[in-house]
């Protein structure tokens, strides 16, 4: 759904409970564009390559910090640096990981805030993105060998992982089969 003003200053959507939430998101988004620490955050979260916090531009193989709890993000090392002071505490050496982590996306190492064991490690959405994305390109096996034809009985290569039949006629030879089988079962 698009959201957006009307002249009138007014939100346009339809329906009056989406139209308060859709002021309230509204509202807020023009509170945080003018806040930059928030946009560097945002921009930080979303491709890594710069710190969230202070807007530096970060090195493929630098450490990232995700640390921070009201500018979710990565952090380089020098806007990190309480809470590595942090970590020293009894809360956070109980609660955090010490040791960096590999992003599965970049291979850059990652300080996390939780010690909780999450199956992979990101420095930013952009990296999570391509590493899901190649997941699904590695699990998709490609189908697409000779096969036999169902209806006429003759060997064809698809062109979709998805096709049983040769060609239109024979899919709706198919088809056909399909439902006299049905009615006649129906029928018995």
């Amino acid at each position: 759904m698009r959201m957006g003003r009307e002249p009138s200053g007014r939100v346009m959507v339809h329906d009056d409970e989406t139209r308060r939430f859709a002021e309230r998101i509204v509202k807020q988004m023009e509170r945080d564009a003018a806040r930059p620490e928030v946009r560097r955050a945002r921009a930080g979260r979303r491709n890594g390559k710069t710190c969230g916090k202070c807007g530096r531009a970060l090195a493929p193989g630098e450490t990232v910090w995700m640390m921070q709890l009201y500018l979710p993000g990565a952090h380089c090392d020098e806007c990190s640096s309480e809470d590595r002071q942090r970590l020293k505490s009894y809360f956070y050496a109980r609660y955090c990981e010490p040791e960096a982590r590999p992003c599965q996306g970049c291979a850059r190492p990652v300080h996390r805030r939780w010690r909780r064991r999450r199956r992979h490690t990101f420095c930013s959405e952009h990296c999570r993105e391509v590493y899901y994305a190649r997941q699904r390109r590695e699990r998709r096996p490609r189908r697409r060998f000779a096969r036999v034809c169902p209806a006429c009985q003759k060997q064809f290569t698809p062109r979709r992982d998805d096709m049983v039949a040769c060609s239109r006629a024979c899919r709706q030879r198919l088809y056909r089969r399909r439902v006299t089988l049905r009615k006649h079962l129906s029928e018995a």
